[in-house]
Parts: C-alpha cells; structure tokens; sequence
C-alpha cells in the first residue's frame, strides 16, 4: 500500500487477485520478529540488504523469537559501492532505471550509464 512509509507493510510485495501476498520483500536489515510476520504472511520472503549480512544472521540466531521457516528466507547483499553509483542519478528528474538481473548478476541502466553488481544470497540458517 504505501511501500517504505507503511512501516506494517512490506517494502514491496506481490499479491494475488484475491489480495493474498504471495512474496513479501524487506529492504535493509530486518528484526527477527519482522521475518517471523513476513514468513507466517507469505510463502515467499526475500531480503535485500545494503548491510552486512552476517549482521542479520547473528541477530536472527541470538533472538528469542524463532522465525518462521527461516531457512527458506532469501537474502540478498548488494554492494555499497553499486548503491552510491545509482544514488547518483536518482535525483536526476525524468531519469528512468531499467533493471535486469541475469544468472547472479544485477545490472542497473541509469542517465546512460550500465552499473553491475554481483547478487550474493546469503543463507539465514
């Protein structure tokens, strides 16, 4: 509904007609407890973190709340290098971003400039 401004929401997600949510998508670093609701809500949860992601992985084993199926959590680390490059040119008015990702790798088209990162799933459990 409101993306990154509803914080009971997910930042992003995909639904069914029926309004089920079918993937459930975390920006950042996420608490446990917050993993635990979006792997209860949906059969699909994937993590995109700009953090380090043994961060999470230890927060997740130290917790007294045991998330939901955490094994099947999908995390994905991107660089902050390749994060600083594209902040450039969000700012840029009229500037369109097309995204492609292909076999782990993320390439990112923005003002005319190609960026390309590497997508490095990191395991919860």
């Amino acid at each position: 509904k409101g993306g990154l401004s509803s914080p009971d929401e997910p930042a992003l997600s995909v639904h069914t007609l029926d309004g089920r949510i079918m993937c459930w998508v975390e920006i950042g670093n996420p608490t446990p407890e917050r993993l635990h609701k979006a792997s209860k809500a949906a059969p699909r949860v994937v993590v995109v973190t700009q953090h380090d992601p043994a961060l999470l992985v230890k927060d997740i084993a130290s917790s007294k709340t045991k998330v939901h199926k955490a094994d099947q959590i999908e995390v994905y680390a991107l660089n902050g290098h390749f994060l600083d490059a594209i902040a450039k040119h969000i700012g840029d008015r009229g500037c369109a971003l097309e995204l492609t990702v292909t076999e782990g790798e993320l390439y990112v088209t923005a003002g005319g400039e190609t960026l390309q990162s590497t997508l490095t799933k990191v395991p919860l459990a």
